[in-house]
């Protein structure tokens, strides 16, 4: 199965939020670099085949300045 990133957070607080509404919607992802390093903020990692149901929620609940337009790649497994 392949992740495609599709944003990155800016605090703790939207992560619990996305998650939240992500596992509402029992959309496969992961949360990846959430070790608080200086720098670098985590990532929004999704299944290929839920990125553009994902991306269209996200855009909805307000993080439309935070999605990538364009696929990025995750993770491979």
């Amino acid at each position: 199965m392949s992740l495609v990133e599709v944003m990155t957070f800016e605090d703790a607080a939207s992560i619990s939020f996305v998650e939240s509404v992500l596992r509402s919607e029992s959309i496969l992802f992961r949360v990846a670099g959430n070790d608080h390093s200086p720098g670098r903020r985590p990532s929004l990692l999704v299944a290929e085949n839920d990125v553009e149901h994902t991306r269209d929620m996200l855009i909805e609940i307000g993080f439309e300045k935070r999605v990538y337009s364009k696929k990025r790649l995750g993770l491979q497994e």
